[in-house]
């Protein structure tokens, strides 16, 4: 823990001998809400369990925490800051509710007491008799608590009634329709081919009712049956109704009945055919009267208007005479008739002679023809007038030429553009077109204002919308006005893109990225942020955790992106095996562990030199006495066999910065290369000047920094 959050090391003064008290040192300490890591585990304001400082809070009265309702809550530690206190619970005015609401220790302790009911509360209530509640139709109802804090009449229940034939228990005894009269006896119901018989059952819509079976109605038929059912025979048919059989003389009156081909026909004596006579009878019955006589033929008498049509009618039984009245002589009319009866039509009129009708544009020449008055007309149409034009002729047929006009209506100028709209004139004969629109200032409607040849010219354009829905649009576009719509391509979203997505006029504002979850911090270090947009670009703010010396553990200590590098310095070795099986080699980190790379050599037969040569840490054991040569990594057990003296120094080295003692002298990393240097350490405000110093086997810098503080806007890195 030391060199992590606020613990640091102390000093030690060496007095006549002997080490003094550590002064200065600073140790882990329970975790506090102070922007601090108290505890010295690398992580500021923290748990314990990789989660934030969360520490009960409450703020009610002393003495009522825990009593009644009252509960105390938890606030979670943010940036130094203890936050709200979420889920306190702290005393109310007491009311009656059965809550000890002031947290007193007594429920409902309000001045006169609580009435039998809260109100506007209800309750269930049933005043029908016991172990009918739940039984058939029988249900609870309701009864509600009124001002005076005592409970009202109940509502809405259901108690027992009498029984009724509705498929229901409605005196609630258990039994659905029982003890009813007429149930179970014989019954029968329709008529005709339709009636039949059962027995009276409950329905529970229509009550007592019969279930004997109904056949289905069938179509009547002659059959003598009331096969449909309706209380009537052969309706359908009209039997017994009167009828009329046969034609002619021969025809007599019967009645409708059935034959026995189940048809209706008309029972009648028909009467006998006898031959034709002329007297408007169908005397041999075959449908046709008088068809052997003329009858009804055209016939006429007589020439001219006195000519009369008629038609033949009989004249007694075996004859027809044409029955024809003849008109009377008159004076010859020019009508087109032979009016004296002679023979000849309008003669003496001096029909077709040559004729004038009309005058001016008008005028036409016909021949002379009968009048409906009885005399004679030029049969010829004058040619209808038309409006006098301007042409020096009489149109309008009143015999004068060109006579009353004026202004002739609209007419072309021959100007471009709106100038073009004149008004005419009649002037000796000929029209002469006067302009009536002269140019002005061009405007956005479709047309030529100003005369020039050319339609809504100059109109220019306009720049229309903001962000990314800006965009220059011509302002007038087939004769109309370009109204422009500043959303147009608008997103729905902000995005974290420099742009102004939305064509608010606001670029990067209330972007998707903001407050999202995000990492900040490599290695050991890494916390969840808060993202944020900063000129166009996703930006995670939150704090880190405190980095560590590297160590070879599979992670990244020193929070600079890359997992155990320097865990092994240069220079740095190691050995595997011991005695004439020691091997060395360069150390490395390997999945988070210090390995040595080499294989350790083989063992031999002992033998008197001075060396272990079975690789069991004893030098020359079976071959004299054993004793201790050495320290470091000098150290070993040797025999006196061979009488030569102990050698401490045997495979010492120069010493270097590992944890061992390698130049076998008894203290380990001492005055090791690399060591007394100015060096830094930490980073932002933390950041100090210290010495290098060979540690736990490795090369670090020693000194004392800032404890890390909550961030502030002042452009430094005060939470390192």
């Amino acid at each position: 823990t030391r060199g992590v959050g606020v613990c640091r090391a102390g000093r030690q003064t060496c007095t006549d001998g002997a080490y003094g008290a550590c002064e200065g040192e600073v140790l882990p300490s329970g975790e506090m809400c102070n922007g601090a890591d108290d505890d010295c585990n690398g992580v500021i304001d923290d748990d314990g369990r990789d989660g934030p400082l969360v520490t009960s809070c409450y703020a009610g009265p002393e003495g009522t925490d825990g009593v009644g309702p009252c509960r105390a809550g938890r606030s979670t530690c943010l940036l130094g800051r203890a936050g709200p206190c979420v889920g306190a619970v702290t005393p109310t005015d007491e009311i009656c509710d059965q809550e000890d609401n002031d947290c007193d220790g007594a429920v409902d302790d309000v001045e006169g007491g609580c009435p039998d009911c809260e109100p506007g509360s209800t309750r269930a209530c049933y005043t029908g008799p016991a172990n009918t509640q739940g039984v058939g139709t029988c249900r609870a109802g309701t009864q509600r608590c009124g001002d005076d804090g005592t409970f009202g009449p109940c509502q809405g229940q259901t108690v027992p009634d009498v029984e009724v034939c509705d498929g229901a228990d409605n005196d609630c005894s258990g039994v659905i329709d029982d003890g009813l009269e007429g149930l179970g006896e014989a019954c029968a119901i329709g008529q005709g081919a339709c009636a039949g018989e059962g027995t009276i059952v409950c329905d529970a819509r229509a009550g007592l009712v019969c279930d004997a079976f109904v056949p289905d109605a069938q179509p009547e038929a002659c059959d003598a049956v009331d096969n449909d059912c309706d209380g009537r025979v052969d309706e359908d048919f009209g039997a017994g109704r009167p009828c009329m059989a046969g034609v002619g003389a021969c025809r007599r009156a019967g009645v409708l009945a059935c034959d026995a081909n189940g048809e209706l026909a008309c029972d009648a004596r028909l009467g006998q055919p006898v031959a034709e006579l002329c007297d408007q009878i169908d005397n041999d019955c075959d449908g046709l009267i008088d068809e052997t006589f003329p009858v009804g033929d055209a016939c006429g008498l007589g020439q001219g208007q006195c000519r009369g049509e008629g038609v033949y009618v009989c004249d007694g039984p075996d004859r027809a005479a044409c029955d024809v009245e003849i008109g009377q002589p008159d004076i010859e009319r020019c009508d087109a008739a032979d009016n004296d009866c002679d023979g000849q039509t309008d003669e003496g009129y001096g029909l077709g002679a040559a004729c004038n009708v009309g005058r001016g544009e008008c005028a036409v020449v016909g021949a002379r023809v009968c009048a409906e008055s009885g005399g004679t007309t030029c049969a010829a149409d004058a040619i209808d007038p038309i409006e006098e034009q301007c042409n020096g002729l009489d149109d309008d047929c009143d015999g004068r030429n060109d006579e009353g006009i004026g202004l002739l209506g609209d007419c072309d100028t021959g100007v471009p553009g709106t100038c073009s709209v004149g008004r005419a004139r009649c002037v000796g004969g000929g029209v002469q077109c006067d302009q009536l629109v002269f140019p002005r200032a061009e405007f956005c409607d479709g047309r030529d204002n100003d005369c020039d040849g050319r339609v809504d010219e100059g109109q220019g354009t306009q720049v229309c919308g903001e962000g990314i829905c800006q965009r220059e649009l011509p302002r007038c576009v087939d004769g109309a006005p370009v109204v422009c719509d500043p959303d147009d391509g608008a997103l729905d979203v902000e995005l974290c893109n420099g742009q102004d997505d939305d064509c608010d006029g606001r670029t990067d504002e209330s972007t998707v990225v903001d407050g999202q979850r995000c990492p900040v911090g490599v290695g050991i270090c890494e916390r969840v942020g808060l993202a944020r947009c900063e000129d166009g670009q996703r930006v995670c703010d939150g704090f880190t955790g405190l980095p560590r010396d590297e160590r070879c553990n599979g992670e990244d200590d020193d929070c600079d992106g890359t997992i155990d590098e320097g865990t092994v310095q240069p220079g740095d070795t190691c050995t595997v095996g011991v005695g004439g099986c020691r091997v060395q080699a360069v150390p490395r980190c390997t999945d988070g562990e210090i390995e040595c790379p080499a294989d350790e050599g083989q063992p031999l037969a002992e033998v008197c030199n001075g060396e272990d040569d079975d690789c069991d840490g004893t030098v020359d054991e079976g071959f004299g006495d054993l004793v201790e040569c050495g320290v470091g990594i000098c150290r070993r057990i040797v025999s006196d066999c061979s009488g030569a003296a102990c050698d401490p120094q045997a495979g010492a080295r120069d010493e270097i910065c590992n944890g061992l003692d390698d130049d076998c002298d008894g203290t380990i990393d001492e005055a090791v290369p690399g060591e007394g240097a100015d060096c830094t350490g930490g980073t932002g405000q933390c950041r100090y000047d210290g010495t290098t110093v060979c540690r736990l086997g490795r090369i670090q810098c020693d000194g004392q920094g800032n404890a890390p503080a909550v961030e502030n806007c002042n452009g430094l890195d005060d939470d390192c």
